[in-house]
């Protein structure tokens, strides 16, 4: 299960996901899981309490079978999860009653170190009777293969087009940081108009820097100054380029390009908000934003990867992409 900040998920789901995914692999829970729910409306289909879900769904229905091996429960980008009020119960639940579940089971949860998942886990380690593991990003036996990993990565995504030693020079620029690969593999695989992916490959290498934050900073503002390269000293550029944009970063429901469309009938007369304004903003940023091609205009349009939003709504980092 994972969480995305640009598509909003209630803290409950990852538990209710996980009673329905262990429905699918064992009859027995099915069954038994059924038959607590037959009846009990409030439970099946009203409850968003995390601890009785917790309770109520898993443990009381774990401890009845054996389940064979470790079952392993992947939970990614918790920190992702709205604010700290939002998560405070998943965290509650999953920092302090894991015990409850069988001894096999395993979960193996993801995040930032947010000072509220700090807290709560960094406790846990000391005072859970099931054993608590935190790994930092930083550790040097997670480190010690990310270049080969990304290596793979960029050998799978560009050999159609490049030779090896290209794809071994965006492994190197990359600097271990993977979602810099990617960006910069979608940049050069699938080049904006008038440029070809030879020119966006060199753009790329040319402007890499050495801190990572800087390193996708910098490759964010590659790519949207191919896209955009008289926004400094054109004014109607950058009033449309903030205009759609925060609409998009703004929307806690994500909005497809018909929903942009549509929103705009009703802003005030003087601010034009066409499918074709929108179009000249999104068009070319399929490699940092989903949905953005004429073809997916019902499905919503959401950054890539959240380092983006954040990269925007900073100005010290995006400059004249800045979007308040």
């Amino acid at each position: 299960f994972f969480f995305n900040r640009s598509v909003p998920r209630p803290p409950h789901l990852p538990i209710t996901t996980l009673a329905r995914d262990l429905c699918d692999n064992s009859l027995p829970f099915k069954r038994s899981t059924v038959e607590m729910l037959r009846g009990n409306t409030s439970l099946a289909v009203g409850t968003r309490d995390c601890a009785t879900l917790f309770q109520r769904l898993l443990v009381e229905q774990l401890n009845k079978f054996d389940f064979l091996g470790n079952p392993l429960v992947i939970i990614d980008a918790l920190d992702e999860c709205g604010d700290e009020k939002e998560r405070k119960s998943l965290i509650a639940v999953l920092s302090e009653r894991v015990r409850d579940l069988p001894a096999n089971f395993r979960i193996l949860l993801t995040a930032r170190p947010e000072r509220d998942m700090e807290i709560a886990f960094g406790g846990a380690s000391s005072t859970l009777d099931t054993p608590v593991r935190i790994v930092r990003m930083d550790n040097k036996d997670l480190s010690v293969s990310t270049g080969d990993d990304i290596l793979k990565y960029t050998r799978s995504r560009m050999r159609a087009h490049f030779p090896d030693s290209d794809c071994e020079r965006v492994a190197q620029s990359s600097g271990t940081l993977f979602q810099w690969a990617s960006v910069a593999c979608d940049f050069i695989i699938n080049p904006p108009r008038g440029l070809v992916r030879d020119q966006c490959l060199e753009f790329v290498l040319a402007r890499k820097a050495n801190r990572a934050q800087n390193q996708l900073d910098e490759l964010y503002k590659t790519v949207l100054s191919s896209l955009f390269p008289d926004i400094t000293t054109d004014d109607n550029i950058q009033d449309s380029f903030r205009l759609v944009m925060g609409l998009v970063l703004m929307s806690y429901e994500p909005f497809s390009q018909d929903s942009l469309t549509a929103l705009g009938r009703f802003a005030p007369s003087h601010t034009v908000i066409s499918k074709e304004r929108i179009q000249s903003v999104i068009g070319g940023m399929g490699s940092l934003m989903s949905n953005v091609t004429p073809a997916l205009s019902s499905l919503p349009v959401v950054p890539l990867h959240t380092s983006f939003r954040d990269f925007l709504i900073t100005e010290t980092r995006s400059g004249s992409f800045f979007v308040n």
